[in-house]
C-alpha cells in the first residue's frame, strides 16, 4: 500500500500549481493506483483481517473462558480492526472518487502509454488534490493501524500477554510512516 502514495503526491504537486491558470488546467498524471470498488489494485491486493475467531467466542459465550489478559488483547486487536475498517473505508471513498474524476477530466496520452491527460478547472484540480491528499492520509492510516494489528496478531499467536502493556507503553513513533 506504501507503494501507491507517490501518485497521490504527484497529484496534489500537479494540482496545485505555482500559478493556477484562469482557463482550464492540464496536467499529464499516470493511472492513479485505484481499482473500482477496492481499496487496492490489480497487482497490490489488500485483504482485511477476519474477526470471526473473536466474533465466534464472543457469540458463543467463550469469551470468559479465556485468561483475562488474553481476552484484554483480543478485545483490543477488534477494536484496532474496527478503527482499520473504517481507515479503509476512507482510503475506498478517496479511490472511488477518484476513479470518477478520472472518467470525467482524463483521457489518455497519445503520446504515453499508460498516463492520461487531465483538463479541468481551477476548482476541479483543486477538488483532484484535496481528494489525492486525504486518500494519501488515509493510506498511511491504514498502514498504521496494520502495524499495530500485527503486533497484537503475534502476541496472540505468540501466547505473550505482555504484548497488551507493551503495546500501551511503546514508543509509536516505530509505527509511523518514515518521511521519504
Amino acid at each position: 500500500m506504501r507503494d501507491l502514495e507517490p501518485w497521490f503526491e504527484e497529484a496534489i504537486r500537479k494540482a496545485t500549481p505555482m500559478e493556477m491558470p484562469k482557463g482550464k488546467l492540464q496536467i499529464q498524471l499516470s493511472a492513479p493506483p485505484c481499482l473500482a470498488g477496492s481499496v487496492g489494485t490489480a497487482a497490490v491486493r489488500y485483504f482485511a483481517p477476519s474477526q470471526a475467531v473473536w466474533t465466534t467466542a464472543k457469540e458463543g459465550s467463550l469469551v470468559e473462558l479465556l485468561p483475562v489478559e488474553q481476552a484484554r488483547m483480543q478485545a483490543r486487536l477488534a477494536h484496532n480492526y474496527d478503527l482499520l475498517a473504517v481507515v479503509r473505508d476512507h482510503v475506498y471513498d478517496g479511490c472511488q472518487s477518484i476513479v470518477a474524476m478520472r472518467r470525467r477530466f482524463a483521457q489518455p496520452d497519445p503520446n504515453r502509454s499508460g498516463s492520461d491527460i487531465w483538463t479541468m478547472t481551477p476548482e476541479q484540480a483543486e477538488r483532484l488534490a484535496i481528494t489525492a491528499a486525504d486518500t494519501n492520509v488515509a493510506i498511511q492510516g491504514l498502514l498504521f493501524r496494520l502495524r499495530w494489528s500485527k503486533v497484537y496478531e503475534e502476541g496472540i499467536v505468540n501466547n505473550q500477554p505482555q504484548a497488551d502493556v507493551k503495546m500501551m507503553t511503546i514508543n509509536q513513533e516505530r509505527f509511523e510512516d518514515q518521511p521519504r
